[in-house]
């Protein structure tokens, strides 16, 4: 019953799946690197003015803005309207900083936040540091136990098989998402624990190293990567 607008730095032309007709999208370009520090500030002027723009025309009552250092830009950007600004941090902010200006410039900006939602305690932690208690949330990632997955459900090349045991991971093949964790992990298990395939959805720049490190470990036949579906 909401009426929602979906903002992303990047166009629609990147988009993987389709939202809820009901929804407004809106792509605004301006995503991209930077030669340099100059470049760069140039760069993000112009997306604070461009997220501005599409603030004032979406005319919202809240803006909930994921990912730093885009959170940072979005606060900075709703200063003008005055329109109340979640936050939303999706990474861990102890094993994953920023560079010294992003650092400084969150420090500075998310003071100015409605909410910081933050996923664990200790993350938490962190933002007591110097935000107000009250402002700091913790929401962690939504996990649901009674999801159900048939393998004419599956597209895009995945083969369960019959009568095999299965271990399903997801998301991009990113060196932060641990997946040669869970590959060697699987591969330990396996050697005792006979009938069991591991299948990883997603894509991304790791997949060459990680295609590497399933042949190393000798469990190429029972670990299949497809790609994005």
């Amino acid at each position: 019953g909401w009426p929602v607008t979906m903002v992303t730095l990047e166009t629609t032309a990147s988009d993987f799946y389709a939202l809820h007709p009901a929804v407004e999208r809106v792509g605004l370009g301006v995503s991209g690197n930077s030669s340099g520090i100059w470049e760069a500030t140039r760069n993000n002027l112009h997306r604070i003015r461009m997220i501005r723009r599409a603030i004032q025309a979406s005319r919202p009552e809240v803006v909930i803005s994921f990912m730093v250092p885009t959170t940072i830009i979005t606060l900075l950007a709703a200063r003008m309207p005055r329109v109340p600004v979640i936050v939303s941090e999706r990474m861990d902010p102890i094993r994953s900083p920023l560079p010294r200006i992003w650092n400084t410039l969150r420090r500075m900006t998310y003071p100015l936040a409605h909410a910081v939602v933050v996923q664990t305690p200790e993350a938490q932690s962190w933002a007591d540091g110097f935000l107000r208690g009250e402002a700091v949330h913790v929401i962690p990632n939504p996990v649901s136990t009674s999801l159900r997955a048939n393998a004419t459900d599956m597209s895009n090349g995945v083969n369960l098989g019959e009568g095999w045991r299965h271990v399903v991971a997801v998301g991009r093949l990113d060196s932060q998402k641990g997946f040669d964790l869970l590959l060697r992990a699987f591969a330990v298990c396996r050697e005792n624990r006979p009938g069991w395939k591991l299948t990883i959805l997603g894509d991304g720049e790791e997949r060459e190293r990680l295609e590497a490190l399933t042949t190393q470990l000798g469990i190429g036949a029972d670990v299949q990567m497809p790609g994005t579906v």
